[in-house]
């Protein structure tokens, strides 16, 4: 199935939106998706967004999973096809423990990392992001005080025009 004009796609606050929902989506074609935005998944997992990590993405720039409660890592990032994404939106995933991916990832595109609430990161540190050379915004509001804290010395002598909002 290819969808050539969609631009946009929001499968928001779905329970239903599962393992096999995600393969069915990695099999259509959206050469000029820009944003893909999943927020508010109860099943969506690191495991199962590894199966969109396909060349039917190419166009995509802005990358939503706000508020998916199962999500507990960013490994999908690793090996998939994200080079042109330039804002990353991982907010209020409490599950959320380790962004290694991030940094491990092909993100040289990467502008805005959205990490709002995201309380069960421990470890905010560059280098979880030092490989991420268009970063210019974290938002960290709610995160952990210490990483918080432990990233915001480290960003003014490794990355001095890093904004971290919080």
């Amino acid at each position: 199935m290819e969808l050539s004009n969609l631009e946009k796609l929001g499968l928001c606050s779905s329970k239903e939106l599962t393992r096999e929902s995600l393969r069915y989506l990695a099999h259509a074609a959206f050469p000029n998706l820009k944003t893909l935005e999943l927020s508010h998944q109860a099943k969506i997992s690191d495991h199962g967004l590894k199966l969109l990590r396909n060349r039917r993405f190419q166009a995509l720039r802005k990358l939503v999973l706000q508020g998916c409660e199962s999500l507990e890592s960013v490994d999908f990032l690793i090996e998939g096809k994200w080079s042109d994404l330039t804002e990353l939106d991982l907010s209020d995933c409490a599950a959320l423990t380790q962004i290694n991916g991030v940094a491990a990832g092909s993100l040289e595109k990467l502008e805005v990392l959205g990490l709002e609430g995201c309380t069960g990161i421990k470890n905010l540190s560059m280098l979880c992001l030092g490989g991420l050379p268009s970063l210019k915004e974290v938002v960290v509001r709610g995160c952990d005080s210490n990483a918080v804290a432990k990233l915001r010395t480290e960003a003014r002598s490794r990355m001095p025009g890093l904004i971290l909002a919080d």
